[in-house]
């Protein structure tokens, strides 16, 4: 009898719980539906409202109603460098930045065409040829981006990269 009131109290409140949380639609999309691919690596919502999806088989961007699908063209140097997307950052103007498993891509949001981005440092070749596994978006025009080999810190406006530290390769691969 002691905890009676008690019980009562909260079995009362328990009935109201749903009315406090709000309807939640949830939508399943599929490749039925239009999706590239069903393995996604990463997503992201830029500033106009569209998502964009980062498969292992190209850049899908949903706007709430269907799917644009970005693939690599290969006879096409305006398209994406690979298809395999593992991460999408925007900057300041509203380009997209992606990487790839062949580099860092900018995706000019004005013209929809794609600039493969090569490293501006002399060692090591090509940031083309790096996958590109992580982006984060800094303060002002600056990128932050892990790839297989080095921690970059990018300038998007002047497109030069500055090598903030060389990950250690691991001789147990060998």
């Amino acid at each position: 009898m002691r905890y009676c009131k008690q019980i009562l109290f909260i079995a009362f409140c328990c009935l109201f719980i749903n009315t406090a949380c709000p309807n939640v639609n949830t939508a399943f999309y599929s490749i039925e539906d239009g999706l590239s691919q069903s393995n996604i690596n990463c997503l992201h919502i830029d500033t106009r409202g569209f998502l964009w999806i980062g498969t292992q088989d190209g850049l899908n961007r949903f706007d709430g109603y269907g799917f644009k699908i970005y693939r690599n063209q290969p006879l096409d140097s305006n398209s994406i460098s690979n298809n395999y997307i593992r991460c999408i950052e925007e900057d300041a103007r509203g380009n997209l930045w992606i990487g790839t498993n062949y580099g860092l891509n900018k995706l000019d949001i004005e013209t929809g065409l794609f600039t493969r981005i090569y490293r501006s440092v002399p060692d090591s070749g090509s940031m083309l040829s790096q996958q590109v596994l992580s982006l984060v978006k800094l303060h002002g025009n600056k990128l932050l981006l892990k790839t297989q080999l080095s921690i970059e810190l990018f300038n998007v406006d002047s497109l030069f990269s500055e090598r903030v530290w060389a990950l250690p390769m691991r001789t147990t691969d060998l």
